[in-house]
Protein backbone atom coordinates (compact mmCIF):
# COMPACT_ATOMS: atom_id res chain seq x y z
CA UNK A 1 0.00 0.00 0.00
CA UNK A 2 2.83 2.43 0.80
CA UNK A 3 4.42 1.62 -2.51
CA UNK A 4 1.30 2.42 -4.54
CA UNK A 5 0.51 5.51 -2.50
CA UNK A 6 3.85 7.12 -3.19
CA UNK A 7 3.87 6.07 -6.82
CA UNK A 8 0.61 8.01 -7.01
CA UNK A 9 2.65 11.13 -6.34
CA UNK A 10 4.72 10.35 -9.42
CA UNK A 11 1.49 9.98 -11.38
CA UNK A 12 0.28 13.31 -10.04
CA UNK A 13 3.46 14.94 -11.28
CA UNK A 14 2.82 13.50 -14.74
CA UNK A 15 -0.74 14.87 -14.78
CA UNK A 16 0.47 18.27 -13.60
CA UNK A 17 2.95 18.44 -16.47
CA UNK A 18 0.26 17.39 -18.95
CA UNK A 19 -1.88 20.24 -17.60
CA UNK A 20 0.89 22.75 -18.40
CA UNK A 21 1.42 21.29 -21.88
CA UNK A 22 -2.31 21.53 -22.62
CA UNK A 23 -2.47 25.04 -21.14
CA UNK A 24 0.04 26.44 -23.60
CA UNK A 25 -1.63 24.64 -26.49
CA UNK A 26 -5.12 25.84 -25.55
CA UNK A 27 -4.07 29.42 -24.84
CA UNK A 28 -2.33 29.49 -28.21
CA UNK A 29 -5.09 28.13 -30.44
CA UNK A 30 -8.20 28.75 -28.31
CA UNK A 31 -7.22 31.89 -26.40
CA UNK A 32 -10.75 32.56 -25.15
CA UNK A 33 -10.31 29.48 -22.96
CA UNK A 34 -8.12 31.71 -20.77
CA UNK A 35 -10.74 34.49 -20.61
CA UNK A 36 -11.38 34.20 -16.87
CA UNK A 37 -7.85 33.23 -15.92
CA UNK A 38 -6.36 36.36 -17.47
CA UNK A 39 -9.27 38.83 -17.52
CA UNK A 40 -7.02 41.79 -18.20
CA UNK A 41 -6.78 40.72 -21.85
CA UNK A 42 -9.45 41.76 -24.37
CA UNK A 43 -10.12 38.30 -25.80
CA UNK A 44 -12.93 37.76 -28.28
CA UNK A 45 -14.86 34.49 -28.47
CA UNK A 46 -14.69 33.13 -32.01
CA UNK A 47 -16.10 29.61 -31.66
CA UNK A 48 -18.94 28.17 -29.63
CA UNK A 49 -16.76 25.52 -28.03
CA UNK A 50 -14.62 28.24 -26.42
CA UNK A 51 -17.57 29.24 -24.23
CA UNK A 52 -17.43 25.84 -22.55
CA UNK A 53 -13.66 25.56 -22.52
CA UNK A 54 -13.52 28.74 -20.43
CA UNK A 55 -15.66 27.21 -17.67
CA UNK A 56 -13.62 26.39 -14.53
CA UNK A 57 -14.68 22.74 -14.47
CA UNK A 58 -12.89 22.38 -17.82
CA UNK A 59 -10.13 24.97 -17.48
CA UNK A 60 -8.89 23.32 -14.27
CA UNK A 61 -7.50 20.67 -16.63
CA UNK A 62 -5.29 23.22 -18.39
CA UNK A 63 -5.06 26.42 -16.37
CA UNK A 64 -1.27 26.21 -16.01
CA UNK A 65 -0.77 27.93 -12.64
CA UNK A 66 -2.33 25.24 -10.47
CA UNK A 67 -0.05 22.45 -11.76
CA UNK A 68 3.03 24.65 -11.40
CA UNK A 69 2.09 25.11 -7.74
CA UNK A 70 1.81 21.33 -7.45
CA UNK A 71 5.35 21.03 -8.85
CA UNK A 72 6.74 23.47 -6.29
CA UNK A 73 4.97 21.92 -3.28
CA UNK A 74 6.00 18.45 -4.40
CA UNK A 75 9.63 19.47 -4.81
CA UNK A 76 9.62 21.07 -1.37
CA UNK A 77 8.51 17.80 0.18
CA UNK A 78 10.61 15.40 -1.90
CA UNK A 79 13.86 17.34 -1.47
CA UNK A 80 13.56 17.84 2.29
CA UNK A 81 11.91 14.58 3.43
CA UNK A 82 15.16 12.57 3.62
CA UNK A 83 16.71 15.04 6.08
CA UNK A 84 13.88 15.53 8.57
CA UNK A 85 15.22 12.79 10.84
CA UNK A 86 18.58 14.55 11.12
CA UNK A 87 20.46 12.57 8.47
CA UNK A 88 23.37 14.28 6.74
CA UNK A 89 23.61 15.11 3.06
CA UNK A 90 22.25 18.66 2.79
CA UNK A 91 25.46 19.91 1.21
CA UNK A 92 25.32 17.18 -1.41
CA UNK A 93 21.69 17.95 -2.18
CA UNK A 94 22.50 21.64 -2.64
CA UNK A 95 25.61 20.99 -4.74
CA UNK A 96 23.84 18.83 -7.29
CA UNK A 97 20.80 21.09 -7.68
CA UNK A 98 22.30 23.37 -10.35
CA UNK A 99 23.69 20.69 -12.70
CA UNK A 100 20.67 18.47 -12.23
CA UNK A 101 18.28 21.21 -13.42
CA UNK A 102 20.38 23.42 -15.65
CA UNK A 103 22.00 20.82 -17.92
CA UNK A 104 18.66 19.53 -19.29
CA UNK A 105 17.24 23.06 -19.42
CA UNK A 106 20.29 24.31 -21.34
CA UNK A 107 19.88 21.49 -23.83
CA UNK A 108 16.23 22.44 -24.35
CA UNK A 109 17.22 26.08 -24.94
CA UNK A 110 19.79 24.94 -27.50
CA UNK A 111 17.09 22.81 -29.16
CA UNK A 112 14.79 25.85 -29.43
CA UNK A 113 17.62 27.97 -30.87
CA UNK A 114 18.41 25.35 -33.51
CA UNK A 115 14.74 25.24 -34.57
CA UNK A 116 14.79 29.04 -34.81
CA UNK A 117 17.99 29.11 -36.88
CA UNK A 118 16.48 26.51 -39.25
CA UNK A 119 13.48 28.79 -39.80
CA UNK A 120 11.03 26.32 -38.26
CA UNK A 121 9.44 28.60 -35.64
CA UNK A 122 5.98 29.65 -36.81
CA UNK A 123 5.08 32.30 -34.25
CA UNK A 124 4.93 35.02 -36.93
CA UNK A 125 2.00 33.23 -38.64
CA UNK A 126 -0.66 34.33 -36.15
CA UNK A 127 -2.84 36.19 -38.68
CA UNK A 128 -2.45 33.51 -41.33
CA UNK A 129 -3.31 30.54 -39.10
CA UNK A 130 -5.58 32.29 -36.60
CA UNK A 131 -3.89 31.58 -33.28
CA UNK A 132 -3.28 34.06 -30.43
CA UNK A 133 -1.45 37.19 -31.47
CA UNK A 134 0.72 37.33 -28.35
CA UNK A 135 2.93 34.60 -29.82
CA UNK A 136 4.24 37.04 -32.42
CA UNK A 137 6.53 38.46 -29.74
CA UNK A 138 8.36 35.12 -29.42
CA UNK A 139 11.39 34.07 -31.44
CA UNK A 140 11.89 37.38 -33.21
CA UNK A 141 15.44 38.26 -32.11
CA UNK A 142 18.40 36.48 -33.64
CA UNK A 143 21.30 35.84 -31.26
CA UNK A 144 24.66 34.16 -31.65
CA UNK A 145 25.51 30.89 -29.97
CA UNK A 146 28.57 32.49 -28.35
CA UNK A 147 28.26 34.35 -26.07
CA UNK A 148 24.55 35.29 -26.08
CA UNK A 149 22.85 31.91 -26.11
CA UNK A 150 25.43 30.26 -23.85
CA UNK A 151 24.88 33.06 -21.33
CA UNK A 152 21.12 32.45 -21.43
CA UNK A 153 21.59 28.70 -21.08
CA UNK A 154 23.73 28.76 -17.95
CA UNK A 155 23.13 32.16 -16.31
CA UNK A 156 20.28 34.09 -17.91
CA UNK A 157 17.57 31.45 -17.51
CA UNK A 158 18.57 29.78 -14.22
CA UNK A 159 19.92 32.83 -12.37
CA UNK A 160 18.16 35.83 -13.89
CA UNK A 161 14.87 34.17 -14.81
CA UNK A 162 15.15 35.03 -18.51
CA UNK A 163 12.99 32.63 -20.51
CA UNK A 164 12.74 34.12 -23.99
CA UNK A 165 14.06 30.94 -25.65
CA UNK A 166 11.84 28.54 -23.70
CA UNK A 167 8.99 30.39 -22.02
CA UNK A 168 8.14 27.79 -19.31
CA UNK A 169 11.68 28.13 -17.93
CA UNK A 170 10.63 31.15 -15.88
CA UNK A 171 10.23 28.52 -13.15
CA UNK A 172 13.89 27.51 -13.27
CA UNK A 173 15.16 30.31 -11.01
CA UNK A 174 12.50 29.55 -8.41
CA UNK A 175 13.39 25.85 -8.60
CA UNK A 176 16.97 26.76 -7.76
CA UNK A 177 16.40 29.43 -5.12
CA UNK A 178 13.63 27.68 -3.17
CA UNK A 179 15.39 24.39 -2.36
CA UNK A 180 18.83 25.92 -1.78
CA UNK A 181 17.31 28.43 0.65
CA UNK A 182 15.54 25.59 2.45
CA UNK A 183 18.72 23.49 2.62
CA UNK A 184 20.66 26.45 4.01
CA UNK A 185 18.12 27.16 6.75
CA UNK A 186 17.83 23.47 7.62
CA UNK A 187 21.62 23.33 8.03
CA UNK A 188 21.59 26.51 10.10
CA UNK A 189 18.70 25.79 12.47
CA UNK A 190 18.33 22.02 12.23
CA UNK A 191 15.93 20.19 9.92
CA UNK A 192 13.16 19.89 12.51
CA UNK A 193 13.10 23.55 13.60
CA UNK A 194 10.03 24.21 11.48
CA UNK A 195 8.98 27.51 13.07
CA UNK A 196 12.42 29.13 12.84
CA UNK A 197 12.86 27.92 9.27
CA UNK A 198 9.40 29.11 8.23
CA UNK A 199 9.91 32.60 9.69
CA UNK A 200 13.39 33.03 8.22
CA UNK A 201 12.37 31.63 4.83
CA UNK A 202 9.36 33.95 4.61
CA UNK A 203 11.40 36.99 5.61
CA UNK A 204 13.98 36.25 2.92
CA UNK A 205 11.29 35.51 0.31
CA UNK A 206 9.76 38.94 0.92
CA UNK A 207 13.04 40.57 -0.06
CA UNK A 208 13.94 38.27 -2.96
CA UNK A 209 10.58 38.34 -4.73
CA UNK A 210 8.46 41.35 -3.78
CA UNK A 211 5.95 40.42 -6.52
CA UNK A 212 2.93 38.50 -5.30
CA UNK A 213 3.11 35.63 -7.80
CA UNK A 214 6.80 34.84 -7.50
CA UNK A 215 6.62 35.04 -3.71
CA UNK A 216 3.71 32.61 -3.60
CA UNK A 217 5.63 30.15 -5.74
CA UNK A 218 8.64 30.41 -3.45
CA UNK A 219 6.45 29.82 -0.40
CA UNK A 220 5.05 26.71 -2.07
CA UNK A 221 8.44 25.07 -1.45
CA UNK A 222 8.18 25.99 2.21
CA UNK A 223 4.71 24.45 2.42
CA UNK A 224 6.11 21.22 0.94
CA UNK A 225 8.74 21.15 3.69
CA UNK A 226 6.09 21.76 6.37
CA UNK A 227 4.07 18.81 5.05
CA UNK A 228 6.70 16.55 6.62
CA UNK A 229 5.30 17.45 10.04
CA UNK A 230 1.61 17.25 9.09
CA UNK A 231 1.48 13.93 7.25
CA UNK A 232 1.55 11.57 10.27
CA UNK A 233 -1.71 13.12 11.49
CA UNK A 234 -3.29 13.26 8.04
CA UNK A 235 -2.55 9.60 7.34
CA UNK A 236 -4.56 8.51 10.34
CA UNK A 237 -7.77 9.92 8.84
CA UNK A 238 -8.21 8.80 5.19
CA UNK A 239 -11.47 10.74 4.83
CA UNK A 240 -9.59 13.91 5.74
CA UNK A 241 -7.09 13.19 2.95
CA UNK A 242 -9.99 12.87 0.50
CA UNK A 243 -11.34 16.20 1.71
CA UNK A 244 -7.96 17.83 1.14
CA UNK A 245 -7.96 16.60 -2.46
CA UNK A 246 -11.50 17.85 -3.03
CA UNK A 247 -10.73 21.32 -1.69
CA UNK A 248 -7.44 21.27 -3.59
CA UNK A 249 -9.34 20.85 -6.85
CA UNK A 250 -11.74 23.66 -5.91
CA UNK A 251 -8.93 26.10 -5.17
CA UNK A 252 -6.98 24.83 -8.17
CA UNK A 253 -9.94 25.57 -10.45
CA UNK A 254 -10.19 29.20 -9.29
CA UNK A 255 -10.63 31.86 -11.94
CA UNK A 256 -12.10 35.37 -12.05
CA UNK A 257 -15.55 34.27 -13.16
CA UNK A 258 -18.76 34.51 -11.13
CA UNK A 259 -18.38 30.84 -10.18
CA UNK A 260 -15.89 31.98 -7.54
CA UNK A 261 -17.65 35.12 -6.32
CA UNK A 262 -17.19 33.97 -2.73
CA UNK A 263 -13.41 33.91 -3.14
CA UNK A 264 -13.33 37.08 -5.22
CA UNK A 265 -15.17 38.94 -2.45
CA UNK A 266 -13.16 37.40 0.37
CA UNK A 267 -11.35 40.20 2.28
CA UNK A 268 -7.59 39.65 2.12
CA UNK A 269 -4.99 41.79 3.92
CA UNK A 270 -2.65 44.17 2.14
CA UNK A 271 0.71 43.64 3.87
CA UNK A 272 2.66 46.07 1.71
CA UNK A 273 5.17 47.64 1.99
CA UNK A 274 6.40 44.98 4.44
CA UNK A 275 5.20 41.98 2.44
CA UNK A 276 2.57 41.50 -0.28
CA UNK A 277 -0.95 42.55 -1.05
CA UNK A 278 -2.53 39.12 -0.77
CA UNK A 279 -5.53 40.24 -2.80
CA UNK A 280 -3.37 41.51 -5.62
CA UNK A 281 -3.00 38.11 -7.30
CA UNK A 282 -5.79 35.90 -6.06
CA UNK A 283 -5.30 33.37 -8.84
CA UNK A 284 -1.74 32.52 -7.84
CA UNK A 285 -2.63 32.60 -4.13
CA UNK A 286 -5.56 30.22 -4.44
CA UNK A 287 -3.81 27.97 -6.96
CA UNK A 288 -0.90 27.68 -4.52
CA UNK A 289 -3.31 26.69 -1.76
CA UNK A 290 -4.87 24.21 -4.18
CA UNK A 291 -1.46 22.75 -5.00
CA UNK A 292 -0.64 22.31 -1.32
CA UNK A 293 -3.95 20.61 -0.53
CA UNK A 294 -3.70 18.34 -3.57
CA UNK A 295 -0.19 17.13 -2.77
CA UNK A 296 -1.13 16.68 0.89
CA UNK A 297 -4.16 14.60 -0.08
CA UNK A 298 -2.16 12.30 -2.36
CA UNK A 299 0.67 11.89 0.18
CA UNK A 300 -1.85 11.17 2.92
CA UNK A 301 -3.30 8.34 0.86
CA UNK A 302 -6.72 9.64 -0.16
CA UNK A 303 -8.91 6.61 -0.97
CA UNK A 304 -9.95 6.13 -4.58
CA UNK A 305 -6.80 7.55 -6.16
CA UNK A 306 -4.77 4.38 -6.57
CA UNK A 307 -5.09 4.79 -10.34
CA UNK A 308 -2.46 7.53 -10.10
CA UNK A 309 0.03 4.76 -9.36
CA UNK A 310 -0.77 2.84 -12.54
CA UNK A 311 2.17 2.22 -14.86
CA UNK A 312 1.10 4.72 -17.57
CA UNK A 313 0.69 7.46 -14.97
CA UNK A 314 4.07 6.72 -13.43
CA UNK A 315 5.62 6.86 -16.91
CA UNK A 316 4.08 10.29 -17.41
CA UNK A 317 5.80 11.35 -14.21
CA UNK A 318 9.10 9.87 -15.32
CA UNK A 319 9.21 11.94 -18.53
CA UNK A 320 7.45 15.00 -17.10
CA UNK A 321 10.53 17.21 -16.71
CA UNK A 322 11.59 16.43 -20.27
CA UNK A 323 8.09 17.15 -21.59
CA UNK A 324 8.02 20.40 -19.64
CA UNK A 325 11.30 21.53 -21.18
CA UNK A 326 10.50 20.55 -24.78
CA UNK A 327 6.82 21.27 -25.27
CA UNK A 328 7.14 25.01 -25.88
CA UNK A 329 9.62 24.93 -28.79
CA UNK A 330 7.70 21.97 -30.26
CA UNK A 331 4.45 23.93 -29.96
CA UNK A 332 5.94 27.01 -31.64
CA UNK A 333 7.31 24.95 -34.53
CA UNK A 334 5.62 21.62 -35.27
CA UNK A 335 2.41 22.47 -33.39
CA UNK A 336 1.72 25.56 -35.48
CA UNK A 337 2.83 23.85 -38.71
CA UNK A 338 0.45 20.91 -38.23
CA UNK A 339 -2.58 23.09 -37.46
CA UNK A 340 -1.81 25.25 -40.52
CA UNK A 341 -1.45 22.16 -42.72
CA UNK A 342 -4.71 20.60 -41.50
CA UNK A 343 -6.52 23.89 -42.13
CA UNK A 344 -5.26 23.98 -45.70
CA UNK A 345 -6.67 20.48 -46.22
CA UNK A 346 -10.15 21.96 -45.78
CA UNK A 347 -11.05 21.19 -42.15
CA UNK A 348 -12.58 23.99 -40.02
CA UNK A 349 -10.29 25.67 -37.51
CA UNK A 350 -11.63 23.86 -34.37
CA UNK A 351 -11.15 20.50 -36.09
CA UNK A 352 -7.65 21.51 -37.14
CA UNK A 353 -6.85 22.44 -33.54
CA UNK A 354 -8.13 19.08 -32.28
CA UNK A 355 -6.20 17.12 -34.91
CA UNK A 356 -3.10 19.22 -34.36
CA UNK A 357 -3.38 18.72 -30.61
CA UNK A 358 -3.24 14.95 -30.95
CA UNK A 359 -0.16 15.16 -33.16
CA UNK A 360 1.37 17.72 -30.82
CA UNK A 361 0.98 15.50 -27.74
CA UNK A 362 2.44 12.51 -29.57
CA UNK A 363 5.41 14.62 -30.66
CA UNK A 364 5.98 16.09 -27.19
CA UNK A 365 5.91 12.80 -25.32
CA UNK A 366 7.82 10.94 -28.00
CA UNK A 367 10.57 13.56 -27.83
CA UNK A 368 10.37 13.57 -24.03
CA UNK A 369 11.00 9.81 -23.88
CA UNK A 370 14.15 10.24 -25.96
CA UNK A 371 15.24 13.33 -24.03
CA UNK A 372 14.71 11.63 -20.67
CA UNK A 373 16.93 8.72 -21.64
CA UNK A 374 19.76 10.62 -23.31
CA UNK A 375 19.76 13.99 -21.54
CA UNK A 376 17.77 14.05 -18.29
CA UNK A 377 18.87 10.72 -16.82
CA UNK A 378 22.57 11.35 -17.63
CA UNK A 379 22.26 14.82 -16.07
CA UNK A 380 21.00 13.21 -12.86
CA UNK A 381 23.90 10.75 -12.84
CA UNK A 382 26.43 13.52 -13.50
CA UNK A 383 24.95 15.71 -10.76
CA UNK A 384 25.19 12.82 -8.31
CA UNK A 385 28.77 12.17 -9.36
CA UNK A 386 29.79 15.81 -8.97
CA UNK A 387 28.38 15.91 -5.46
CA UNK A 388 29.70 12.48 -4.44
CA UNK A 389 33.13 13.45 -2.98
CA UNK A 390 31.51 15.22 -0.08
CA UNK A 391 28.94 12.49 0.36
CA UNK A 392 31.54 9.74 0.82
CA UNK A 393 32.58 11.03 4.19
CA UNK A 394 29.02 11.18 5.47
CA UNK A 395 26.83 8.54 7.08
CA UNK A 396 24.61 6.58 4.67
CA UNK A 397 21.36 8.28 3.87
CA UNK A 398 18.31 6.36 5.08
CA UNK A 399 15.07 7.63 3.62
CA UNK A 400 11.89 7.74 5.68
CA UNK A 401 9.64 4.74 5.15
CA UNK A 402 7.12 6.70 3.11
CA UNK A 403 9.87 7.89 0.78
CA UNK A 404 11.28 4.49 -0.10
CA UNK A 405 9.49 3.83 -3.37
CA UNK A 406 10.96 2.90 -6.69
CA UNK A 407 8.89 5.52 -8.50
CA UNK A 408 10.37 8.39 -6.50
CA UNK A 409 13.94 7.38 -5.81
CA UNK A 410 15.02 5.14 -8.66
CA UNK A 411 18.34 6.28 -10.07
CA UNK A 412 18.50 9.20 -7.66
CA UNK A 413 15.52 10.79 -9.43
CA UNK A 414 14.04 13.92 -7.92
CA UNK A 415 10.86 15.81 -8.63
CA UNK A 416 12.41 18.85 -10.32
CA UNK A 417 9.28 20.58 -11.51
Amino acid sequence: MEHRKNLALEGLRGLACLNVVLAHYMFTFMPYASRFLYPEGDIIQRYGVEHWLAKPYFSVLYNGTYPVSIFFVMSGWVLTAPFIDGRKGLERAALKRYPRLVLPAATAILFAWVLFKLGLMGTSRALEVGFAGWLRDHYVTNVSLVPDLLFNMFIGAPINGQSEWDTPLWTLRIELVGPILLFSLMALFGARKALAIALAYTAIAVNIFPQNGAAMHLLAFLSGYLLNFMLPTLRRVPVLALGLLAFGLVFGAFDYSSHFAYLLNLPLPDLSPYAWNLGGDRKTLFHTIGGLLTVAGVLAGAPGFGWLAARPMVWLGKVSFSAYLLHWPILCSAGIAVVAWVQKSGLPYPHAVLSGGIVFLIAVYGAAAIFERWVDAPAIRLANRLARPRANAEAPLHLPETFQTRGLTSGGRELPL
